[in-house]
């Protein structure tokens, strides 16, 4: 898991990699039908939805056809988390 949440403890993190993502990825993989591409996602940007994109993202690329970026901050707001598209095919918009 890339991390930027600087300053953030690790039993935080490790609830996030290890109790918050796997229940996520887990629903997506039983949820969401795709059409499989071939070869890799290559991240065209520095930032993929305001969160810095790993450099190995834009190098060699992703094995997969959903990629999902974790990120947050400390705040007073009163939601917990959200979610967003932040690329899509160009030809099925998916």
């Amino acid at each position: 898991m890339n991390s930027d949440l600087t300053g953030a403890s690790s039993t935080y993190l490790n609830y996030i990699k290890y109790k918050l993502l796997p229940p996520a990825i887990s629903y997506f993989k039983k949820t969401l039908k795709v059409i499989p591409i071939t070869g890799k996602l290559i991240a065209g940007s520095d930032t993929l939805c305001y969160v810095p994109t790993p450099s190995s993202y834009k190098t060699q690329g992703i094995v997969g056809d959903l990629t999902i970026l974790v990120t947050g901050e400390y705040s007073d707001e009163s939601f917990l988390a959200w979610a967003t598209a932040c690329a899509q095919h160009p030809t099925t918009r998916r």
